[in-house]
């Protein structure tokens, strides 16, 4: 059941608040951080305590023996090097770096490849223990177990595209109000002509067109993370109900 709770519920949950809110709460800083990270760290602890809690129980249940035949082998050592990968992550995370650091993005591919990885082989395992291990609802358990990482590559994929469309969208909205602006947008009138050529100068368009067109970029932005927050709250309460129907179904842990 705990072992079910961190994979299915916790962990998604420290996923999902880093991938998509980042930008979310900006001045909101409780201890300095941002809300995200407090989520997703809070949200990694509580889930690394869970899988200790049970792999101990799990242990104590089979008489500390370990086994590599069959399908009961398959989901030992599969899951074992899952739950390795997340205990390296605290460690990992003590050697990030300044964001403006030029090592940064290593560190950031070291530590989401390291979590993206124990997250598969952690379904994996517990795909094997929901399809081989229970009684009845092999299917319903095997769906269940494959919600979780699908939402998450779902939305991360989604917000990717929704992100460069929204930015394309902001730039263009907000190009022609700074120094950016192409020539042909800007407003010129003529101040002279001869026969051969006219002079034109630029001119400035009002100060009020200026801060009306500022408002709506403004009101965008506060949408775009309103939208955010909303589709991560329905991932949330997905991970939860997931978590908590696997646990029913599971039992113990030790079906």
């Amino acid at each position: 059941m705990f072992m079910t709770i961190a994979w299915m519920t916790m962990v998604p949950i420290a996923v999902i608040f880093a991938r998509v809110l980042r930008s979310s709460w900006p001045t909101t800083k409780p201890g300095g951080l941002l809300i995200w990270f407090h989520i997703h760290r809070g949200a990694n602890l509580i889930g690394i305590a869970l899988m200790i809690a049970a792999f101990v129980l799990i242990l104590i249940h089979k008489d500390w023996k370990f086994t590599t035949i069959g399908w009961g082998g398959k989901h030992a050592i599969i899951g074992i090097i899952a739950l390795c990968l997340a205990w390296l992550q605290p460690f990992i995370s003590t050697l990030r770096c300044s964001p403006n650091d030029s090592r940064r993005p290593i560190f950031n591919y070291i530590h989401r490849g390291i979590g993206v990885t124990a997250m598969v082989l952690a379904t994996t395992a517990i795909c094997i223990a929901g399809y081989h291990f229970t009684g009845g609802r092999h299917v319903v358990q095997l769906v269940l177990a494959l919600i979780p990482i699908s939402v998450i590559f779902a939305l991360s994929l989604f917000f990717i595209i929704f992100n460069n469309v929204v930015d394309v969208d902001t730039k263009s909205f907000t190009k022609t109000n700074g120094a950016s602006a192409r020539t042909e947008d800007i407003p010129m009138r003529p101040t002279s002509k001869t026969e051969s050529e006219t002079t034109w100068a630029i001119q400035s368009p009002p100060t009020s067109t200026d801060s009306n067109r500022e408002v709506p970029a403004e009101k965008k932005r506060l949408w775009v993370n309103r939208f955010r927050e909303f589709v991560v709250y329905g991932a949330v309460l997905i991970f939860i109900a997931v978590g908590t129907i696997l646990s029913v179904f599971f039992g113990t842990g030790f079906s």
